[in-house]
Formats: C-alpha cells, structure tokens, sequence
C-alpha cells in the first residue's frame, strides 16, 4: 500500500468523524433547529470547542486527502483545478473553526464575516471540484474491472451542484427559515462526494 493509499483513509476517518460528530451535536440540548440554523450556530453556543474541533478535524481530513489526490491521479488541467477546489474547502473549514460565526439578529462582528467569506468560498470550491473530477474518475475506472463508482458520484455531483445553487437562494432573509436543511444536504452530499472518491482512490494501487 502505497503512501498516498494511507493518507487517503485518514482522510476518510476524519470526513467520518465529523459526520459522527455532527450527528452527536443535534441530539445535545440546544436551542437551534435543524430547518434554520446553519452547523455552524453550534460553535456560538454551550458546545463550541466540540464545534471547533470537528471542523479541524474535517479540514485537516480533507487537505490530507486532498495531497494525496495532488500526487496519485496524475497531471491534467482538470486535475488540478479539481484539486486545488478540494484545497480550498478544507481550508476553508480549517479556518472557519477559529472563527465563529454570527447567529442571526446578532451584532455583526469580523470573525463572522470571515467565517462567511471563507465558507462561501469552500462551497463554491466544492462545487467546481465535483464537476471537474467526477469525469476525471470515470476514465479511471473504466480501466478498473468491478470498480465503477461512476453512477454514483455522478448522482452525488448532481446533488451538489442543486444544493449549492439552492443555498446561494436560501440566503435571503425570506428563506432563512429552511437554510438549516438546505445547508445540511450540501455538506451530506459533498462529504459522500469526497468519502467515495477517497475510498475508491485508496484502493487503487499507488
């Protein structure tokens, strides 16, 4: 198992752990709800360095992976946009963990503004990745007997793309009522995204 395969999985382990995390953080007592507060509201409240230490645990996971990417599928100009797209996500959710971000009708404050810069711009980020990788992926596979994943990770691709689309939408004021949901959809379709990719790379031979 090459280097690359190893450092893979430990980016799958810690995409894994955030999502048990996640999953641990909306059943503690709190007062945000699922339909409208953003997973980020839990670093604002009673459970934030819990919050913290799952967002460096998934940006560290993801720029992990994301070396491993660097390295293992080779050269091509859409391997290294889709790669420096992955990039900025997990660096994106590197940084956002020291920065809180502004729960609604709060005082609008600086750290809040920079959390939201830079999760918007690991959201798009994601979004180009998929599309530009996802066919990347597909021509490897072809070559790889029982091993096509490319059903779904196009599925998945599809699924990011809408629910990027639909959390730029769920922005305004008027929908801030379901942003929560839609927020959630898009990191569930985007970590499946990367936990596949991830799982599949790994086991190829490096």
């Amino acid at each position: 198992m090459g280097w690359e395969s190893i450092a893979a999985y430990v980016g799958i382990a810690c995409i894994f752990l955030f999502a048990a995390e996640s999953i641990v953080l909306h059943v503690l007592p709190t007062d945000y709800t699922l339909l409208r507060n953003p997973i980020s509201d839990y670093a604002t409240g009673s459970y934030r360095t819990l919050m913290m230490i799952g967002f460096l645990v998934l940006g560290v996971g993801v720029l992990v992976l994301d070396v491993a990417f660097g390295f293992g599928l080779g050269a091509g100009k859409r391997i290294a946009v889709g790669v420096f797209g992955i990039g900025v996500f997990g660096l994106s959710r590197f940084l956002v963990a020291f920065l809180p971000s502004d729960v609604d009708d709060a005082e609008r404050t600086t750290a809040g503004r920079l959390h939201t810069l830079f999760t918007a711009l690991g959201c798009i980020a994601i979004v180009l990745a998929t599309i530009v990788l996802t066919p990347v992926f597909e021509r490897v596979y072809e070559k790889a007997k029982g091993a096509s994943v490319v059903g779904p990770l196009r599925y998945l691709e599809l699924a990011v793309v809408i629910f990027g689309v639909v959390l730029l939408i769920t922005r305004a004021r008027a929908l801030r009522s379901v942003f929560g949901l839609i927020e959630r959809l898009f990191y569930l379709s985007g970590l499946l995204w990367l936990f596949i990719l991830g799982l599949h790379f790994a086991l190829l031979k490096h």
